[in-house]
Formats: C-alpha cells, sequence, structure tokens
C-alpha cells in the first residue's frame, strides 16, 4: 500500500556540516578514550523547528487521499541529507482502531515496514520509528475504510540523525575473531543481538545484548543487558535489535544490516541496576516477537574456576558478530574480570554475554580496558549473573510468589480442521493475572522454537490475532499456547497451557473470476448471535477487485478492496458507538470465500458460495415449487409451540423466493441464491432488526426430505407482544417438493382427514374430521365450529377454529407437504403459539 500517493507534508534538513561532522568525531573519539563502558554513539538528535502536526483542525479530512481498496493515506517526507539512516520521532499520538503508522525508504516503497498500531503503543503517547536505512524516509499514516480522519492525532517532532556505522561496514579491530570461524559456538551466537536505541535527546547508541532463557524453558523474550546501555524505561521504549548480523562463512563478507531480522517495538523494563550500586544490568521483555532460529541462552549462577576458559560473543563498534576467549583474572562482589588471550571487545560490546566452558552466561559486559591487538592484554568487566540473579529470579525461576493457574485455550477448538491464515486464538482468563503471552508453533505440538510469541497482551485481553506476516499457510498445521503473566512481586508466571493444535483448510491457487457470493457468519464457539451473525454478500470482478455487504445487528455495512496474489484480503468496518469490525476474507477456488469478522470480543466463521446457475446452459437442478415447516417447541410454553411455514421456488438460474409466517405470527420473505451443493444460507432480520433466524439449509432428496437443516436459530427479543421475556430456538426445517393436484383429483390424495389443534392457550386438544370434495373443498363432520380453504397454487391452507369451551375463534395458517402427506402450521392464542396439524385418517 506504500508508496502509492503524494506526499502532504515535507520536511527538509540542512546537510550537516564538515565542521559539525568532525566536533561529533572528536566528541566521539574523547567519549570513547575517557570511558571504560563501551557503549557508542553512532547518530545525533534534530528536533524540527516546525513539527508537522496531523489533527482534525489542521490537516482536513478532504487531504487524506482514497484508495481504491477503501483506504486513506496521509504521507510526509523527512530528508535529513548524508544520514546513512534514520529513526522518526512520532510524539502525541493517539491513533484510531485499525490505523498503521509506517516508515520506509520511498526510494524502496515495497519494502517490508513494521506498522506502530494502537495496540502496539502500550499507552505510550510517542515513539521512535524503526530505522529506515537511508537519508530519505516516508512516514505514512494508513486508515482503514470508513474511519474518520478527525479521529488520528500525532505529530513528527524530529529525527535520529545516523552519522556511523552504516550497512556492512566493516569497523572493529583487526585482531577480532569472526564467529563464524567457530561453529561449536553457532547456538550461542543465535541468542545475541546487536542492539540500537535512543536518549532523550534523539541520540543513537549501539551495545549488544542476548536472550535468556528461563527454568524451566518458557521462551518468553526475557533480554539481559547493560544499565549504562538501558538505564530507564524510557530507553527501553526505543529499543531495537538486529539478529544474525554475521558471516555465513568464515571471514566471509557480512550481510547487509537492513537485510537481517530485527525487532522494533521497545521492551518492557523489568530490573536494573547501575554500577555506583552494583553490577550494571538491566533485564528486559521484548514487545515484539524475535525471529526463527534464535537462542535462548542458559545461564548459571556459580562463578567460573581458576583458569576456566571463557568466552564472549558480541558486536564490536557495532560490526558484524566477533568472539573472543579468555581466562577470569580477579572478581569483587559486582564484577568478573577475564583476561583475553584471543579477542577483544570495543565500544559497541556492551552489555554481551560471558559464557563459562559449559556455553551457560555468567555476566554481561560493563567495559574494559583500551584495546591493543599488538600486546593482548585486555581486560574486561563483566557484571556477575549470579548477582543479577536475585534481582530477575522470579522470571526466570519463580518460586518466591504464588504462581497463576494455567489458563485454556478456547478458539479455534483444539484440532480444528478450519483455521484461517490469520486466526484469532483465545483463551479462558486467569484470576490475577497482568497479561498474557502467545505462541505460535510450526507444529502440532508446540516443539521447537517458536514461529511468533505475541507482545505481552493486557490483563483484559483473551484474544490476539495471527499476524498475517507470520505466513500461516495453507494445507498445514500449526499449534500453540498461552501463559498467564504475573507481576512478578505477588504473582509469578503461571504455566504454559495445553498444546493446541489447528490446521489451515488447503486454499486452491487464487484465479480472479467475476461472481456473486452469498452466505452467513457466525460464531462457532458461542453460536449465533444477534451481535455476532449475519448475511453476508460479495461481488468479484476477474481483475480481483470485490465490493460486498454484511448485515449484522439489523445494520447494513458495506467492504470494498482487492485481493493478494493469495486470494486473502481485509477489511474494516467503522461502527458508531461500537468496535469497529475486521472482516479476513480467503477465497478458496472460484466457487467459495470463507473467512472470519470479529470486532476484538468475538470471532465469527464466514462462508459464501458463488452463484454459478443460469436458466440457460446450467439450469439450476432444483428449479420447482416447494413447502416446508419450522418445527415448532412442541408443549413448550416459553416459546413457539407450533409450526411455522413457508413457501419456495427455485427458478432455473437458482434464484430462490421464500414467503411464509413464524409461528409468533411474523410474516417473512427472502430472496437468495442456491449454491451448487444445493444449500443456502437462510437469514431473516426480524423484529426492527433485535432479532433473526439464519441457518444453512439444504436441497436433498435422502429420507424422504426434499429441503432439511437442524442448524437453524430463531431469536426474538424481550417485548410487550407475545413471549415478553423473549427467546432463542433452534426449530428443524423440513420441506417437500409441492404440485398443485390435477383438475378433479384431491390434496394429499385422501377424501377424509383430520385436523388436530393442540397447545396455543387450549384447554385441551381439538380434533375435528373433515371431508374434501372433488374440488378441494373442506366439509367439517364435527361438531366444533371450524373453516378450512385451501390455495391448490401454494400448497397452504387458512382456516378458523372457535374453541368450545371458551368460544374464543382463532385464526390458523399452515402448508401441505405432499413427500410426508400431512399439512403443518399454528394458530396463536391470546398469549402463545399452538399446533395444527392436518392428516388422513391412518395418522389422525
Amino acid at each position: 500500500m506504500s508508496g502509492k500517493t503524494a506526499f502532504q507534508g515535507n520536511i527538509n534538513l540542512p546537510a550537516l556540516s564538515a565542521t559539525a561532522l568532525n566536533e561529533l568525531k572528536r566528541q566521539d573519539t574523547e567519549q570513547e578514550g575517557a570511558q571504560e563502558e563501551g557503549r557508542l554513539r553512532i547518530g545525533v538528535g534534530r528536533p524540527f523547528e516546525q513539527p508537522i502536526v496531523v489533527g482534525p483542525q489542521i490537516i482536513p479530512g478532504a487531504e487524506w487521499p482514497v484508495l481504491p481498496n477503501g483506504w486513506r493515506i496521509w504521507a510526509a517526507q523527512v530528508t535529513s541529507p548524508g544520514a546513512v539512516g534514520m529513526r522518526v520521532h512520532l510524539e502525541w499520538l493517539n491513533p484510531p482502531p485499525g490505523a498503521r503508522l509506517i516508515a520506509y525508504d520511498p526510494a524502496k516503497p515495497a519494502s517490508k515496514a513494521t506498522p506502530i498500531t494502537l495496540e502496539g503503543l502500550y499507552g505510550e503517547q510517542q515513539v521512535w520509528t524503526e530505522t529506515v536505512f537511508a537519508e530519505r524516509v516516508a512516514i505514512e499514516c494508513q486508515l482503514p475504510p470508513r474511519t474518520d480522519p478527525s479521529k488520528a492525532r500525532f505529530a513528527l517532532t524530529g529525527v535520529s540523525h545516523l552519522y556511523r556505522l552504516g550497512v556492512s561496514a566493516r569497523q572493529a579491530a583487526y585482531c577480532e575473531l569472526d564467529v563464524s570461524c567457530y561453529p561449536d559456538w553457532a547456538e550461542e551466537a543465535a541468542g545475541v543481538a546487536r542492539i540500537t536505541y535512543l536518549n532523550d535527546l534523539g541520540e543513537a547508541y549501539l551495545c549488544t545484548g542476548c536472550l535468556i532463557n528461563t527454568s524451566p524453558s518458557t521462551f518468553v523474550n526475557y533480554f539481559l543487558t547493560a544499565n549504562h546501555c538501558i538505564p530507564d524505561q524510557t530507553t527501553a521504549s526505543t529499543l531495537e535489535l538486529f539478529w544474525f548480523y554475521q558471516t555465513s562463512v568464515c571471514d566471509g563478507f557480512p550481510p547487509f544490516l537492513q537485510n537481517v531480522p530485527s525487532t522494533s517495538g521497545g521492551a518492557d523494563l523489568l530490573a536494573t541496576l547501575s554500577k555506583a550500586v552494583g553490577n550494571d544490568f538491566s533485564f528486559l521483555r521484548l514487545r515484539q516477537s524475535v525471529p526463527g532460529g534464535v537462542t535462548y541462552e542458559g545461564w548459571e549462577t556459580t562463578g567460573p574456576a581458576a583458569q576456566e576458559s571463557l568466552t564472549g560473543i558480541h558486536h564490536p563498534a557495532g560490526d558484524y558478530k566477533r568472539i573472543s576467549f579468555g581466562n577470569p583474572v580477579d572478581n569483587d562482589s559486582d564484577f568478573w574480570h577475564i583476561q583475553w588471550f584471543s579477542g577483544l571487545t570495543e565500544g559497541g560490546s556492551s552489555g554481551s554475554p560471558l559464557f563459562n566452558a559449559n556455553k551457560q552466561v555468567i555476566g554481561q559486559l560493563w567495559g574494559a580496558t583500551p584495546p591493543n591487538c599488538l600486546s593482548q592484554s585486555q581486560t574486561a568487566q563483566y557484571g556477575r549473573f549470579d548477582v543479577t540473579f536475585s534481582y530477575i529470579k522470579q522470571w526466570i525461576e519463580p518460586s518466591s510468589c504464588a504462581t497463576l493457574g494455567a489458563t485454556t485455550p478456547t478458539a479455534p477448538n483444539c484440532g480444528a480442521s478450519d483455521a484461517s491464515t490469520t486466526p484469532m486464538l483465545s483463551w479462558a482468563a486467569v484470576a490475577n493475572a497482568s497479561g498474557y503471552l502467545v505462541q505460535i508453533f510450526s507444529d502440532n505440538s508446540c516443539g521447537g522454537t517458536p514461529l511468533q510469541t505475541s507482545p505481552e497482551l493486557s490483563a483484559d485481553t483473551t484474544s490476539w490475532v495471527v499476524p498475517g506476516e507470520v505466513g500461516l499457510q495453507s494445507g498445514q498445521t500449526y499449534s500453540w499456547q498461552v501463559q498467564a503473566i504475573g507481576d512478578g512481586v505477588d504473582y509469578c508466571d503461571g504455566p504454559w497451557s495445553s498444546c493446541c493444535s489447528f490446521s489451515i483448510p488447503y486454499v486452491p491457487p487464487f484465479t480472479p473470476i467475476k461472481g456473486t457470493y452469498t452466505g452467513l457468519f457466525e460464531d462457532d464457539v458461542n453460536g449465533v448471535s444477534q451481535g455476532s451473525a449475519g448475511l453476508f454478500t460479495l461481488s468479484t470482478t476477474a481483475r480481483g477487485a470485490f465490493s460486498g455487504k454484511l448485515q449484522i445487528g439489523g445494520a447494513h455495512h458495506s467492504i470494498s478492496g482487492t485481493f493478494d496474489d493469495t486470494g486473502q484480503a481485509t477489511s474494516y468496518i467503522f461502527r458508531r458507538n461500537q468496535n469497529s469490525l475486521t472482516v479476513s476474507l480467503q477465497m478458496y477456488g472460484t466457487d467459495l470465500t470463507i473467512g472470519t469478522v470479529s470486532d476484538g470480543t468475538f470471532v465469527a466463521q464466514l462462508l459464501a458460495n458463488r452463484a454459478i446457475f443460469d436458466a440457460r446452459s446450467n439450469i439450476a437442478p432444483e428449479q420447482g415449487a416447494y413447502t416446508m415447516y419450522f418445527a415448532g417447541d412442541y408443549g413448550a410454553t416459553t416459546d413457539p409451540a407450533g409450526d411455522g411455514w413457508a413457501t419456495v421456488k427455485v427458478d432455473g438460474a437458482g434464484n430462490l423466493h421464500l414467503a411464509g409466517s413464524l409461528s409468533d405470527g411474523t410474516k417473512i420473505t427472502q430472496v437468495v441464491m442456491v449454491a451448487s451443493d444445493g444449500t443456502w444460507p437462510l437469514y431473516l432480520s426480524l423484529y426492527g432488526g433485535q432479532g433473526l433466524v439464519q441457518g444453512w439449509v439444504a436441497f436433498s432428496s435422502s429420507s424422504g426430505d426434499d429441503i432439511s437443516s437442524d442448524s437453524v436459530t430463531w431469536i426474538k427479543p424481550a417485548s410487550r407482544s407475545g413471549y415478553p421475556a423473549g427467546f432463542t430456538a433452534f426449530p428443524s426445517v423440513r420441506g417437500s417438493l409441492y404440485s398443485a393436484p390435477p383438475r378433479g383429483a384431491t390434496l394429499l390424495g385422501v377424501t377424509n382427514a383430520y385436523v388436530t389443534f393442540e397447545g396455543g392457550d387450549l384447554a385441551q386438544a381439538i380434533t375435528d374430521q373433515v371431508t374434501i370434495g372433488a374440488n378441494n373443498r373442506v366439509v367439517n363432520l364435527g361438531t366444533t365450529k371450524l373453516s378450512l380453504s385451501f390455495s391448490l397454487a401454494m400448497g397452504t391452507f387458512i382456516g378458523r377454529i372457535t374453541d368450545p369451551s371458551t368460544k374464543v375463534a382463532y385464526s390458523f395458517s399452515g402448508v401441505v407437504l405432499p413427500n410426508y402427506d400431512i399439512g403443518r402450521g399454528y394458530f396463536l392464542g391470546p398469549h402463545q403459539s399452538g399446533e395444527v396439524q392436518f392428516s388422513p385418517p391412518s395418522s389422525p
């Protein structure tokens, strides 16, 4: 979506003068020579004299161009000549739900960018974008369809201008050792990252750090570095990590830094201690996921033995990953002192891990004496991990706080075989949890390194949508688990839940086709409800564009857009005073659309079929006339006992016309298309949009049923009329082909029949015998006052009966069902619906 709109804002900063650059170099040289700790400055803050402010009074909605898919985009461009990279400062952030802010190189608009969203701000109102390795950066704010642009508020207030250590620059001392030359350390190297962060002035610095495992292993993204790198939460929120910045072969060429996996979004600072009072550590939990293939480092609280071989892995001068070997020569209460005999550490190595002979972390680098390749006499000081452990034990080996209970996955159902490629994973809440973490795996048993770990989700969140960039594929099986996170004081993290697997159906290759699709959506977990179920229609073009409508809760909403190359699309629906809806679609071949509809509190599964019939070359096999009934809840008093009814006509093009009456007296009609498999989506919005009838109905010749369904839901809200408490009923639907009897013949081929009335406030059931003449005129043979007549063309009947005990007359109606040799319908008593049955003498 990026790079396809003009820039509404533009800031061109002047180039840093040679004098300014020389002064920065002088300051860096002086600072690096005077300090033992090895953080390294690489960028300088450049605040804007005139920030670009986006808000309703400043940027009118007309200045937000609308794309063909309905999204709106506002974009600005910032240029800082000579920068090898930039991060843009965004303040006063208040994006609407579904909005995304991205930063990218306008010369490479197709490059992948990590979006900044409302959910990823963690309540903060300022953020620095991820690094863009260019002297020009584009900032886009993307609003989903039907989002009011006046709801977007933010400002561009400055940049961090990176003036050195660009991509693939060899900066480290010549005697540093390439980690790729030591394959025995490859696994440990995979857990070490090059990190950058910013201070309050926007100055950028480099350090190193590593992932830390827990006991037992949980693969939570805990990260260890130095306090003089990350001293506070403000700095932690700017953290950016670069993984696998290393050569692929011994002494080979490193990759370009912008091409290695990165993690942005900052981190939560869980514990820290400065050198002034301790061992200079910072322990964090990353907010965003790490790439696959990383290592969560093991650790040890026992110190090294004399002359034990120790190893450091780090990014000296911010360069590609190196390795150093040495022995302990001294220690104090907070630090191990290490003498290197091969390799060194430099600025940028700070925070890197020290490994013992068993490849376990025993410290993090504070600083070292000046590096000297000629003498190999450098001594480095590492903050002791046994000191750090006492501050972070509650996270990596919890025991002193009450352990939270395990949560339970709820959706998709474990073993489900119909998940989407961006499923919403849901779970049961755990009392006293401070948040939740979710991990998803590429197998069915939660084994190995997770494909993705969610950011820490808030305590009131019990669902998480797997982002599309995770790349879940159709035809594959995945698994996931969820963990309740404690506050680390009174409550420790709970255990991971039981592993829950799901499969994504195979989706045939996407071929755009012109078509019309109709279907339903409903929550598979909680069933049909007024606020999470409805009717869906979609029209597509041969170029992959689409437009559609959702009918939900009495309201109609429109969507539009274009399917991607895999047949996927996502649309957003803004609803006033309600959560926005996210509609995810997947074309399944040419005749089926599947997907989900969600407002963040429910996930409804969507299915829609393409209309394939015409009245010429592909005539619908269901063409004909039918009668059908909605079976009542016989004997019930809280919902209707009578049978609702309808007539159905299907033409050669598969157009279905339904008309009838529910057994509470509500008239119903529907016009819809029959699918290629002989099903149709029954959806009736009732009672002013406060109720509905919904379910899939099928044409079938099996078991004598020409029409059948056992999946229909009928919801009526509380009201002052019949059934004032409201109800939810689940009537079975059955139906029969119908054709009018030939001239001179009677309905059902009988001349005698019984008409039975039951329920509906009657004191007792009433049964009367009738005769049917050659002209299908009905004569009552009983003593009860009864009239009955048929519509031979439609297969319906109407009449009136008087209750002999109360002398109250009731109207009734229904349909004749030839397949069952019976007629069924309802009548309405003062408070309840009753059953009417018309049947031959053999079944009175």
